[in-house]
């Protein structure tokens, strides 16, 4: 069996714990702590794996090893990872062991994690949607029209209207003035359960949902909403909460439930979650 190892947000080590069981004896974890998981993979699974991560990690690599007198390049602060800037990977777990080996796509990741929060945010909201965009990295100069459910405080929707969209919230809960006093953003300040079409903006290039429903109703609003904009909504940011780790199973069927309104999709994990992943969806003849 090959070692390997997994890196993921800390708060999430129990819900990326749970995905790796699902492979039975295939996988068989050595050593963990909170964000850190060693395992020994059995050859016949090695290359999907390599090829399809767990969507609960935020990266992988092969053999690593304990070292002394280094400095770590990532490390926990807080619950949250915390990155030097240098790309060669030297991690320091809770119990301040150091591991060093190659982590797969670990530049890219630390770009993600060294993206600020503007103290003028009105929530961390804004680090999950800046992020999801620097890591699928597209091209949106045409865009100009989105909705975004379960917009109160107003993080994502000011990450949003900072990228010139106009943007219509969507949230029975309260908006920072800061957004309230922009003409580039509207409030409907209802449930998404109450919503109908008439409501909306004719068209829409973008939907972003973070709401605090469950996983399952939650996407069925959104695709409701979705369904609104058969042909000008190009791409779907929907965060799905995954409170306990029975959720994971579930998974499946968002993806299917969302593919089946003509989008091409896939599971993001970024720094910023917290009991939490992406799904995102690109409309299939927009590509």
């Amino acid at each position: 069996m090959t070692p390997i190892f997994f890196l993921c947000i800390p708060t999430n080590t129990d819900l990326l714990k749970a995905e790796l069981a699902s492979f039975k004896d295939k996988i068989k974890i050595s050593f963990n702590v909170p964000g850190f998981i060693t395992c020994l993979c059995d050859e016949s699974v090695l290359d999907d794996i390599l090829k399809n991560p767990p969507l609960l990690s935020l990266a992988m690599g092969r053999d690593a090893k304990r070292i002394q007198d280094q400095a770590p390049t990532i490390w926990i602060e807080h619950d949250v990872l915390k990155v030097s800037g240098n790309p060669h990977f030297i991690f320091k777990d809770k119990k301040d062991n150091l591991w060093q080996a190659d982590c797969f796509h670990f530049e890219k990741l630390i770009e993600l994690i060294q993206l600020q929060l503007p103290e003028e945010a009105p929530s961390r909201a804004w680090l999950k949607i800046a992020q999801a965009f620097k890591a699928l990295n597209l091209d949106r100069s045409n865009y100009k029209h989105a909705i975004e459910i379960g917009s109160s405080p107003g993080g994502a929707s000011y990450f949003l209207t900072g990228q010139n969209y106009q943007l219509t919230g969507i949230d029975p809960g309260e908006m920072s003035s800061t957004l309230l006093a922009n003409t580039n953003f509207k409030h409907i300040k209802k449930p998404v359960q109450d919503i109908i079409k008439s409501e909306l903006p004719k068209d829409i290039d973008l939907l972003a949902v973070d709401t605090n429903l469950s996983a399952t109703q939650s996407v069925k609003e959104s695709l409701r909403i979705a369904a609104f904009y058969p042909k000008s909504l190009k791409e779907i940011f929907l965060t799905i909460k995954l409170p306990i780790p029975k959720l994971i199973p579930q998974l499946e069927n968002h993806k299917r439930a969302m593919r089946k309104l003509g989008f091409k999709v896939q599971y993001l994990q970024l720094p910023s979650h917290h009991r939490e992943v992406l799904l995102y969806g690109k409309r299939v003849n927009n590509e």
